[in-house]
């Protein structure tokens, strides 16, 4: 029996990411199983817009809440949620971590592998194009696929 290699992905909103996951999982196949966390996962809107969301102009991230509305966040205030996802993702003994946003981060402690898209120059990924975002997805994806682990 072939192993399953378990990726974990980290969102730096809420999961799921669906509308990213969801065009990546059937590109991998049988043998990967995608795992998903948020770092604003268990977290309500109100709680972000009083703690996390910027109150000057401090370096602003936007990403999803689970229903999907935007959220407005403090970069500097959820380094250390991203972190506990990392953290548990080590836990579960993923194969894999992957950060789901293109934006610089400080080095993360890890015991698994760590793919930071502005780190390995797949940051093409996250941009708007001519392509689909299925089609880049997929190249992307059939490149990840062949790789032995």
């Amino acid at each position: 029996m072939e192993k399953i290699i378990k990726i974990g992905t980290v969102t730096i909103g809420q999961s799921p990411r669906i509308d990213i996951t969801s065009e990546i999982a059937p590109m991998l196949g049988e043998k990967f199983k995608l795992f998903e966390k948020g770092a604003l996962d268990n977290l309500t809107a109100e709680y972000i817009l009083e703690n996390i969301a910027p109150k000057n102009n401090e370096d602003v991230l936007v990403s999803r809440m689970k229903d999907g509305t935007q959220v407005r966040i403090d970069k500097n205030k959820i380094i250390h949620l991203i972190q506990e996802k990392i953290h548990e993702f080590d836990e579960m003994e993923v194969d894999i971590i992957v950060l789901l946003c293109n934006e610089k981060f400080p080095e993360f402690e890890h015991k698994t592998l760590l793919f930071k898209p502005e780190e390995i120059g797949m940051s093409w990924l996250f941009i708007r194009d001519e392509r689909s975002s299925h089609e880049r997805s997929k190249q992307a994806c059939t490149i990840n696929k062949n790789h032995n682990f």
